[in-house]
């Protein structure tokens, strides 16, 4: 039997934004409120976007760990950490593939943050 005094309700964060691989659509027989939200799910990821981006421009080379752009940014990690794969795959940023691992997937060249854990470096992907 499980001790429900025990049992936690996990945090929802509300004001994280949603991170989606593509930009988010509404079906033409979709109410207007969903043609909305979906509206305002790709300008929240454009305006998060775009601070990491100019926070990366700004000190390219050198590049920025997920936590060092929250800091830069005044973004919460919780909102910056998952925007950084989808910003990869629309070609807005990049990791730098420094080796292999035993299991034989890409290592990304990392840098220590605060806490002494290290993280992957991620770098602006240059305008052409």
């Amino acid at each position: 039997m499980v001790n429900m005094a025990k049992l936690i309700q996990p945090q929802i964060d509300f004001d994280a934004p949603v991170v989606v691989e593509e930009p988010l659509h509404a079906r033409r027989t979709d109410p207007e409120t969903a043609h909305e939200g979906a509206e305002r799910g790709n300008e929240n990821f454009k305006n998060v976007s775009d601070n990491i981006l100019d926070a990366l421009r700004k000190v390219a080379p050198e590049g920025r760990t997920t936590e060092q752009l929250s800091e830069e940014t005044g973004i919460r990690l919780v909102s910056v950490s998952p925007m950084m794969k989808p910003m990869e795959k629309r070609d807005l940023v990049k990791r730098q593939v420094v080796g292999v691992t035993a299991k034989g997937k890409p290592s990304y060249r990392k840098r220590k943050n605060r806490s002494g854990v290290s993280a992957i470096i991620w770098y602006a992907v240059k305008d052409e």
